[in-house]
């Protein structure tokens, strides 16, 4: 018996035997931005199988967040800030701006290096899953990242990636739904949601490790986790159905170890075969 590797989706899933029904769910995310997107962002999500909407700030008037299941932001300004019900939806916060108007922290701080920058990864949380006690962020020197000071963050947050100068200054951490923030000589911030504060945001020099993080905290947010799904394929044609997240999308991969002839789906109009798979439909296998 072989073995998948997925990240599954927490869902319920209806297969008819021979009717292919598509799914008539949410969009995963709204990824809302001001400037161009980030590809390190959306090949994150496109990896995750994670379905998006990118929405200018501009544009998010008359937007309905309840369509979706969690916020990205990068480090873009947002003049519509107040549209944005961060603390009411998961979110990832990956930005250096609005933390003060979003009752997370007093302001944000950044670190410089001459040398290419690590933090520390608390294992205790799911979020770190196989990744090392301390990762390079960025694959040079250049690049800084922001972090929360220990004099500025709200109590309340969960360390995921620390400085390593002072493991009470956070670089990665999250919010879990149901907390209540506090700072003396501030408002609390009442978090209904879980929500992820992400400062390395300069995504071009990204590690696999910081790349792996970043993952992470949008399967924590979405509440996927990776398993190993058990595929029990019989002789002749199988009607196979993902509803989870694969850790790949091409069929050599996914089905490598498999004595398959081949994989087919319906367009539409007849079957055809395809060399890749998405979650969230149905396939037949042979």
């Amino acid at each position: 018996m072989n073995n998948l590797k997925v990240t599954s989706k927490l869902m319920l899933f209806l297969i008819a035997s021979v009717l292919l029904i598509g799914l008539v769910s949410a969009t995963d995310v709204i990824y809302i931005v001001t400037n161009p997107t980030e590809d390190a962002f959306t090949n994150a999500l496109d990896d995750l199988g994670l379905s998006y909407d990118v929405v200018n700030q501009q544009d998010l008037y008359g937007i309905n967040f309840d369509d979706y299941g969690m916020i990205l932001i990068n480090n873009d300004y947002f003049v519509n800030k107040h549209l944005i019900p961060i603390n009411d939806k998961p979110a990832m916060v990956a930005s250096s701006f609005h933390i003060d108007y979003w009752g997370w922290g007093v302001r944000t701080s950044l670190i410089s290096s001459n040398e290419p920058l690590h933090v520390g990864i608390d294992d205790t949380h799911e979020i770190a899953g196989d990744l090392p006690h301390d990762i390079q962020v960025y694959s040079i020197a250049k690049p800084d990242y922001y972090y929360l000071d220990k004099r500025d963050i709200y109590d309340g947050f969960v360390p995921i990636a620390y400085s390593t100068v002072d493991n009470e200054d956070i670089a990665v951490g999250v919010i879990e739904e149901g907390t209540v923030l506090t700072k003396t000589g501030y408002s609390d911030t009442h978090v209904n949601a879980n929500s992820v504060y992400f400062g390395m945001t300069d995504t071009v020099y990204w590690t696999e490790d910081t790349t792996q993080l970043f993952k992470n905290s949008l399967m924590w947010l979405m509440n996927l986790e990776e398993i190993d799904f058990d595929l029990n394929l019989q002789e002749g044609r199988n009607l196979v159905s993902f509803p989870l997240s694969l850790s790949s999308n091409d069929v050599s991969e996914i089905f490598a170890g498999y004595p398959i002839v081949s994989v087919k789906e319906f367009n539409g109009t007849e079957i055809v075969e395809t060399d890749t798979v998405e979650n969230h439909k149905g396939y037949f296998v042979e």
